[in-house]
């Protein structure tokens, strides 16, 4: 019985935070502070050629890591008029 009661509960919490919640998104187009990475947008040049040195990635400023992400079903082809931005 005490079970029960629990489960029941339990199951009645998620739902009864949920009228807190509200709506939020982010505008991709117009970030600013911490997001923003639009600063390391530049020209390339021969300084940021990047090559392998023991197994690593380096550029004249030394060494570099790169991080990526993974697009799934649809996300792998976007609109055209979408995708220099997502790129």
């Amino acid at each position: 019985m005490r079970f029960a009661a629990f489960l029941a509960l339990a199951v009645s919490l998620p739902a009864a935070g949920q009228d807190r919640l509200f709506p939020f998104s982010v505008d991709q187009d117009h970030l600013s502070g911490a997001p923003d990475f639009s600063f390391l947008n530049h020209a390339l040049t021969a300084a940021d050629r990047v090559f392998v040195k023991d197994g690593h990635f380096f550029t004249s400023a030394g060494r570099i890591r790169f991080f990526g992400v993974n697009n799934a079903f649809s996300a792998n082809f976007p609109e055209p008029e979408d995708a220099p931005r997502i790129a």
